[in-house]
């Protein structure tokens, strides 16, 4: 059985000598809960008609009833394996717990690919990139990943447009450019380079908000939203009237952070259409 952190915290209180309430667990840990106070690991104390304080009640017996049914050795690093998303199953092991308490999803980490045929390094093994339309570099979480610092990082919102191809290569600066796909690992990516990152999306203010709350805080000065030169006549010749209704009143508080992006959202509301980044593939 697995506990969850809010039960496991609870636990941890209890271990360092302290009494709670019965209510501070959680629905699901009840019924472990009363089995802990029938063996006698857990003492339970009433205080009023419907109140009940949960305290240690003998230590050898909540130690081993953590071990043996919880898979619990230690509460703290149980907490820790909890709440650090970056701990590996074989750092899990190291610190005595359960390595299913982890489970990888295997589609977790990065889809990736470049139009400019460059090369990226995986745990120091050199892999290039270009794949034919429809195929991208999948790098899982766990891997180290490098490239050179010139490179610029294009963050997109799937998979199907990674693999698209660009009916123009000339849209973005004239840089060598690796596309990768938007999601938490990106995030944690772009956390630990210098690289600059530019922010493909859809042109809308859903598009905006999304990059000045997840990934301008983290790229600062170094990223920008991509926002094409003649944004105005693309608007009202390509742009979808029906998607910017629901975001005008989800986002008509939204600020632009720079004065190009303050500037394009006023260009959005006055023309009340969207653009999507797949006008911008083949």
């Amino acid at each position: 059985m697995s506990v969850n952190l809010r039960d496991v915290r609870v636990l941890l209180l209890i271990e360092q000598g302290e009494t709670v309430k019965r209510s501070s667990f959680g629905k699901s840990f009840i019924k472990t809960l009363d089995e802990m106070i029938e063996i006698g690991s857990l003492m339970e104390v009433k205080v009023t008609r419907n109140s009940f304080n949960i305290s240690m009640g003998n230590q050898d017996a909540f130690t081993n009833y953590l071990a043996n049914y919880l898979f619990i050795d230690n509460l703290r690093n149980y907490i820790l394996a909890l709440t650090a998303d970056g701990l590996s199953r074989s750092e899990l092991s190291e610190l005595g717990i359960n390595t299913k308490l982890k489970s990888v999803n295997p589609k977790s980490g990065l889809h990736m690919d470049s139009p400019d045929n460059i090369s990226v390094k995986i745990n120091g093994e050199e892999v290039k990139l270009g794949f034919p339309k429809g195929c991208a570099l999948f790098v899982h979480k766990e891997n180290h990943i490098t490239f050179d610092e010139d490179i610029l990082i294009v963050g997109v919102e799937n998979f199907e447009n990674i693999s698209g191809k660009l009916k123009d290569r000339t849209i973005f600066p004239d840089k060598k450019i690796l596309f990768i796909e938007r999601s938490k690992s990106l995030r944690h990516l772009l956390s630990k380079i210098s690289n600059d990152y530019l922010h493909f999306g859809d042109i809308d203010l859903a598009g905006i908000f999304i990059y000045q709350t997840e990934y301008e805080p983290i790229v600062g000065t170094r990223g920008s939203f991509f926002i094409p030169n003649n944004i105005e006549s693309l608007l009202k010749r390509k742009g979808i009237k029906d998607l910017s209704k629901t975001h005008d009143e989800k986002y008509q508080t939204l600020i632009g952070n720079t004065p190009s992006i303050a500037s394009l959202i006023e260009t959005v509301k006055c023309i009340g259409r969207t653009l999507e980044q797949e006008y911008f593939l083949k």
